[in-house]
C-alpha cells in the first residue's frame, strides 16, 4: 500500500461515497471501486460495505479497526510533506484557496484583494468546488484555506458547526448575511422597487441550482417554500445554474427571478430587489488547518483577523 492508496482510502472515508471521492480525486467511480478492491485484496480484509444506495459506503468491522490507523499514517505523511515544502520553500509564494462554486461574497473578495495588495509576490490559486469536495481537499492538505457560505438550518450548516469544533481546524466567522435579493429584468413593472415581499414574485419562475443533491444539503429552497406557504402562493422553480450568463438572458426575456445573497453583483438590464420578509441568514466563514505553516496562509489568516476586527 503506497501513499496514493492511503490518500484514496481517506478520501472515501471522509466523503462516505465512491462518487464524491472520484470527483475529488478526478477519477471515475469505477476506477475508484477497482482501486479499493485491489487494496482490500492486498490487505486481506474488506474495509468498506457498499450499501444499496448508489456509490454510498460505510466501514466494515475490520475497517473500523484499520481505518483509524491508516488515518494516523496519512496525517504523518501530510506532516512530512508540509515540512519538506517549508524546507524547500515550495509554498512560500503560493496560496491555494477553495471557494464554494461561483457564489459571490463581498467579504471574501475584500479579504483576498487586501492580501494580494499586501503580498503581490504570492501566486493565488482559486479552486471552485462544492461544499463537500472543498472540505475533503482541505482535510487532505490540498488546499491552504477555504471560504464558505452556509445557510442556517441546513445540513451543511450543521456539518460546518461540527467541523469548527475540530482542534485541527482553525476557523473564523467573517460575517452574518441576513438579506436576500431577487434579480429581475429592468423592464418589469416591479423593477422600480428597492424592496418587496416574496409574494411580489409569485408570477415569476425563481431560479434554483440544478444540482438537487447540493440544493438539499444547502437548504437553499427551504426559506422560499416556507415564506410562500405562509403567504398563500406556490413557488414556480426553474432549475438552472444561477451564475450562468444564459440564466440572466432568460431573466431579460421573461418572468424569471434570480436569487442573490448580496446586491453587490450586477448584470446589465437586471435590477436586484431586496426581499422584505426574508427570515433566514447565512454565515460567511474562513477555515484552514492549524498544522499548515505555509507563510502565505499565515498572512492570509492575519488578513482575515484584521477584517473581522
Amino acid at each position: 500500500m503506497n501513499t496514493k492508496d492511503i490518500e484514496m482510502l481517506m478520501t472515501i472515508y471522509n466523503s462516505e461515497s465512491f462518487y464524491e471521492a472520484a470527483k475529488t480525486l478526478n477519477y471515475t467511480p469505477s476506477v475508484v471501486s477497482k482501486h479499493i478492491a485491489r487494496i482490500e485484496k492486498e490487505l486481506g480484509v474488506t474495509l468498506f460495505v457498499r450499501s444499496n444506495r448508489a456509490n454510498t459506503v460505510a466501514l466494515t468491522d475490520e475497517g473500523e479497526v484499520i481505518i483509524p490507523e491508516i488515518r494516523e499514517l496519512h496525517e504523518q505523511y501530510k506532516k512530512i510533506d508540509r515540512t519538506l515544502d517549508l524546507l524547500l520553500k515550495k509554498n512560500e509564494n503560493q496560496l491555494k484557496i477553495g471557494v464554494r462554486g461561483r457564489i459571490s461574497s463581498y467579504d471574501r473578495d475584500e479579504i483576498i484583494a487586501d492580501f494580494v495588495s499586501k503580498y503581490p509576490e504570492v501566486r493565488v490559486e482559486i479552486a471552485m468546488h462544492d461544499y463537500k469536495t472543498l472540505l475533503n481537499l482541505l482535510q487532505m492538505g490540498s488546499l491552504d484555506a477555504l471560504f464558505l457560505i452556509v445557510q442556517n438550518d441546513s445540513r451543511n450548516y450543521a456539518s460546518l458547526l461540527e467541523i469548527m469544533k475540530d482542534k485541527k481546524i482553525e476557523s473564523f466567522i467573517i460575517s452574518t448575511i441576513s438579506d436576500m435579493y431577487m434579480g429581475v429584468s429592468e423592464k418589469e413593472p416591479i423593477a422600480h422597487l428597492d424592496e418587496a415581499p416574496l409574494s411580489t414574485f409569485k408570477d415569476f419562475h425563481i431560479v434554483f441550482n440544478s444540482n438537487t443533491n447540493a440544493m438539499e444539503n444547502a437548504g437553499l429552497m427551504d426559506p422560499f417554500l416556507r415564506i410562500s406557504e405562509k403567504s398563500g402562493f406556490k413557488i414556480k422553480p426553474l432549475y438552472q445554474e444561477t451564475h450562468d450568463m444564459s440564466t440572466f438572458y432568460l431573466a431579460l426575456k421573461g418572468k424569471v427571478a434570480i436569487p442573490k445573497l448580496r446586491s453587490t453583483f450586477s448584470y446589465p438590464g437586471i435590477k436586484f430587489i431586496k426581499i422584505s420578509d426574508w427570515d433566514t441568514y447565512s454565515i460567511s466563514t474562513f477555515l484552514t488547518l492549524t498544522s499548515n505553516n505555509n507563510p502565505a496562509k499565515i498572512n492570509l489568516t492575519n488578513c482575515v483577523k484584521e477584517f473581522i476586527v
